[in-house]
This record gives C-alpha cells, structure tokens and sequence, in this order.
C-alpha cells in the first residue's frame, strides 16, 4: 500500500472514532495532541523493544516475531497522526505522502553521502542546538570567536545562548 492510502485509512479512523481530521484541530488542540501522539509512538516503540532480547547484560538475542509486528503498527498509527497533523484543511493524504516521500529521499540521499564523506554527527553542526548548518538558514548563520576559537552557530540566538551559559558555568 502507498503512504498516502496509510494516511486516509488513518484520518478516516481519526475522525470516525476520535472526534476529528488532525488536519483540522485548532493549533491549541494540535499542540496538545502532538504531545499525545508523541508520547504515544514512543510508548508503542518501547513496547515494541520489549518483545525482543535488547539487553546487553542479558544472553536471549530473541525478537517475538508476531507481537514485535503487533507494537510497531500500533506506533504506525500514532506515526501517520503525526504526518497528518502537519497538514492543514487544505492538504489532502495524497499531498502530505508526497511531502514525506520528497523529504525522505532527499534526506536518504544526503545520509548515503554522509557515509561516504565519514560523517562523524559532530563536524558541521551548531554547538548550541546542534542544527546541521549545511541545512541552516543561511541569513541567520552566526560566526562567533570564543576561546580563540572561530566557531559557527545556526543563529545568534544559539550564538547568544552558548555564551551565557559558558559564562554561567565558569561563574
């Protein structure tokens, strides 16, 4: 099945049973309910986890075929509530997939040339926020000298923010 039909079975389902399209809550109900989802997903992926021999100290290297499956599309749900509640009145499941599959591609695109390139997570990022600056804004990008050292931060807001708390801990 294509994403897009995942996201209408999953709006119909929204609306249905829950009261209302994601799409369509009032952004005090989205904020409220992209806490919910949130919570939700990493509650169903912790579910998921725990059908499976993950712990080091422990010998079973075991994954609970049927019931792994069984809390991974219940975080699915919670996953696609979180797509849709990105869109608004005007965007249907069909534009929503296509955002998230153009996103995606780019996106493994550029992780395929991270491994490439030796990506280490560190170089090239905000020490403040840790935003990569190659996908900063690049009218905000701040270069700041701290400690003799030239360092780039994704705002001067980050920028600010670093200094401050440099400060605070030095006394």
């Amino acid at each position: 099945m294509r994403l897009a039909i995942f996201l209408k079975l999953q709006e119909d389902l929204q609306v249905k049973h829950m009261g209302g399209s994601p799409r369509t809550m009032s952004p005090d109900d989205k904020m409220r309910f992209l806490s919910q989802m949130h919570t939700a997903l990493i509650t169903e992926l912790t579910e998921a986890l725990d059908e499976t021999g993950w712990k080091p100290w422990a010998s079973s290297d075991h994954i609970n075929q049927d019931r792994y499956l069984s809390e991974i599309v219940d975080a699915l749900h919670f996953f696609l509530n979180l797509i849709l509640v990105a869109g608004d009145e005007t965007t249907d499941a069909e534009n929503l997939a296509d955002a998230i599959s153009e996103k995606y591609l780019a996106k493994r695109k550029k992780n395929a040339q991270r491994q490439i390139e030796g990506y280490d997570g560190v170089t090239g990022k905000c020490p403040w926020c840790h935003t990569d600056l190659a996908e900063a804004d690049e009218k905000l990008l701040w270069d700041r000298m701290i400690d003799f050292t030239l360092m780039k931060f994704c705002c001067l807001g980050c920028s600010n923010s670093y200094v401050y708390n440099k400060r605070e801990a030095n006394g």
